[in-house]
């Protein structure tokens, strides 16, 4: 039993699966029951040794900021070269510690010592900016210590430096957030991150960027076996190096892309303009990396990424002092998730790729959902259209009228190509259609919701007093959110999806119960509204706790048999 336990920690340690060393056993002439004892007990070892390795990078953790506090604490009584001294002679012992203990197989704690080590080298280029009053900008104290980081992450294969290169970038936005903020509350006002730009944070902020590219490409090359690492690599650690690497190819494009933009405005470039173009570049190439990595957490990033330039981008090309109405971009938001969502569909075409198709369609059906339940408020539907809404229409604006034309070819191409190829139910692609044709809708209304004279306030509730198109509006917004609604409870069931039906039931609660507190004492009597809401939630919620049971039911059958 020892010999197989540690043959099957051998096997474990050198990458191989669950299924590929129960059949090299089984070929042996081992028995299922030896084998499945022997991996519980090379399991359970790999579990106490994952805890003893939390422990000691807790401990080394600890040690680094004692260190820190040793040398706050005795700032003035010491010299200048007494604390450059210690910080450097806590670093060199703590790398020369690490290396002496793991070349005698004690990994764990080797890599803890390691770890501290990076931890004081942080804290020595934070403590030489501040003691020479270094002028630069701090942030390049984040990039050079990002750099030792990825540098041992590279050489050690270490989680627990993959795990710090993830904070550092974190560590350096929450400080540049709260800089911001500070100057915001001494009435000196937002700045732009390029106040800040010169030739040495261009330079330092394209180095990390190389530094981030190659740690993550190696890292990645590493645990899918292409390269060596200097111990064997189990396969949790496995899992968890590759979210590392993910995270950090995100890194390196956001890094690539700031030092890109620094460099071109440094060299005359337009900031705006730079801001697009490079921008556009380099969410092509996140969303390249995250197809040819497949890597999940790659794309979704990649896809918030695109999001985020698009609308940069239209409010750029807009001008704040030419925007058109707001119900205008609450249109294009609604086209952009039906895009999304019919993006995410067109992934079930590619086996490779079917798991990426919840990456759009998930986050984009909920943001549907409940932008849906909101503009059919009337408190909303007064502030977008008021007294103003029939001056204003989608067409306002070219880069609106744009933007609309490309996401209604999209989505439009992509229906059409789904359903001749039957990847979409019929039920699906006519309910997509016409909500795109609804978001057309709501962005190019131009009408007059509220009667002459009405008002209300976005903070201050007052009752709308609607004209009969307010009210005919009114209750067709309510009739497309709830309809939806429905549409994503029949989908779910078509595609025996729990999470669609479960999502669609609470959508609806939610809707019925904010149009309970929102319109329904202003058209209806309220000892008829609480009578007339009451009846839909119940009859409401027995469908769907009826219809929820027979499809749970049926997924349970379905995955027994």
């Amino acid at each position: 039993m020892h010999s197989l336990h540690d043959h099957i920690e051998k096997e474990l340690q050198q990458g191989k699966s669950k299924e590929d060393v129960y059949r090299e056993l089984l070929g042996k002439g081992h028995s299922v029951s030896a084998i499945e004892s022997a991996w519980k007990a090379a399991h359970a070892r790999e579990s106490s040794i994952s805890g003893v390795a939390v422990m000691l990078i807790l401990g080394a953790v600890l040690v680094g900021v004692g260190i820190l506090s040793f040398v706050a604490s005795n700032w003035d009584a010491m010299s200048h070269a007494l604390r450059i001294v210690i910080i450097l002679v806590a670093m060199v012992a703590s790398y020369a510690g690490g290396w002496i203990v793991m070349r005698r197989g004690h990994s764990a704690t080797g890599r803890a010592l390691v770890l501290l080590g990076t931890i004081i080298f942080g804290a020595g280029i934070m403590l030489v900016g501040q003691m020479y009053h270094v002028h630069t900008h701090w942030i390049n104290a984040f990039n050079l210590w990002l750099i030792g980081a990825l540098a041992m992450m590279a050489l050690f294969t270490s989680i627990s430096h993959g795990v710090l290169a993830c904070l550092i970038p974190i560590a350096g936005g929450v400080a540049y957030g709260a800089s911001l903020m500070v100057r915001a509350l001494s009435n000196e006002g937002f700045a732009s991150w390029l106040e800040y730009n010169s030739w040495t944070t261009a330079s330092i902020t394209a180095l990390a960027s190389a530094a981030l590219w190659m740690s993550a490409w190696y890292l990645w090359r590493t645990i899918t076996g292409h390269h060596a690492s200097l111990e064997p690599i189990t396969p949790r650690a496995k899992k968890w190096l590759g979210r590392i690497a993910q995270l950090l190819f995100v890194y390196a494009v956001g890094n690539t892309t700031q030092a890109l933009i620094m460099l071109v405005v440094l060299m005359g470039g337009s900031p705006t303009m730079t801001e697009q173009v490079v921008g556009a570049m380099m969410v092509l190439v996140h969303l390249f990396v995250a197809y040819w990595m497949r890597g999940r957490i790659v794309l979704f990033f990649g896809v918030a990424s695109l999001l985020g330039w698009w609308w940069t981008s239209i409010i750029a090309i807009e001008n704040a002092s030419h925007l058109v109405a707001a119900h205008a971009h609450i249109g294009l938001v609604l086209l952009t998730l039906i895009a999304l969502i019919v993006v995410g569909g067109a992934h079930r075409m590619y086996p490779a790729f079917r798991h990426f198709g919840g990456i759009f369609i998930g986050p984009a059906l909920t943001a549907l959902l409940i932008l849906l339940i909101v503009i059919s408020s009337s408190g909303v539907i007064t502030n977008l259209w008021g007294n103003y809404g029939n001056q204003a229409s989608v067409l306002t604006s070219w880069s609106m009228t744009f933007t609309y034309f490309v996401l209604i070819a999209l989505v439009v191409g992509l229906l059409f190509i789904l359903a001749r190829l039957r990847v979409l139910s019929r039920v699906e692609w006519i309910g997509l259609g016409v909500l795109s044709l609804f978001a057309l809708v709501v962005g190019a209304a131009g009408l007059r919701v509220l009667q002459e004279g009405a008002a209300s306030s976005v903070f201050i509730y007052r009752e709308p007093v609607f004209t009969t198109g307010g009210i005919v509006w009114s209750f067709f917004m309510n009739i497309i959110a709830f309809a939806t609604m429905i549409w994503l409870a029949i989908v779910g069931y078509q595609r025996r999806d729990r999470w669609r039906v479960s999502t669609a039931a609470v959508a609806i609660i939610i809707w019925v119960l904010a149009r309970y507190f929102d319109w329904i004492f202003t058209y209806l009597n309220k000892s008829i509204g609480f009578i007339s809401l009451g009846v839909v939630l119940l009859v409401v919620g027995y469908a769907l706790e009826r219809g929820r049971k027979r499809i749970i039911a049926s997924f349970t059958h379905h995955h027994s048999a």
